[in-house]
């Protein structure tokens, strides 16, 4: 039986809200939870031509990044959440804008 405590150490941080981005951010975790894709994004395979490295004005970057930031929170204590906004802002999201109601 895996303790509470255990399970809750080894898994990432959420990712935070930004307004209109319960959807988006229902989808990455969805893929960030799939090994295959989480390490694809991770290792920058996404990036054609970059040998792996981010590039700025690439959305893919973005994607790593986020994922980057929840790999590295597995078995911190940490309470904060994993901010979407650079993605966002590179998909031309304006965040903090309700579209649901």
């Amino acid at each position: 039986v895996i303790s509470v405590n255990t399970a809750l150490s080894s898994s990432p941080r959420g990712l935070r809200n930004l307004g209109n981005t319960c959807y988006l951010n229902s989808q990455l975790q969805c893929q960030y939870h799939i090994p295959l894709i989480r390490n694809l994004i991770i290792k920058g395979a996404l990036n054609n031509g970059n040998n792996g490295e981010c590039n700025d004005d690439n959305d893919s970057s973005g994607l790593q990044s986020v994922f980057e930031s929840m790999e590295n929170s597995r078995g911190t204590s940490a309470s904060s959440s994993v901010s979407t906004y650079t993605l966002c802002r590179k998909l031309g999201i304006n965040v903090y804008e309700q579209q649901d109601a």
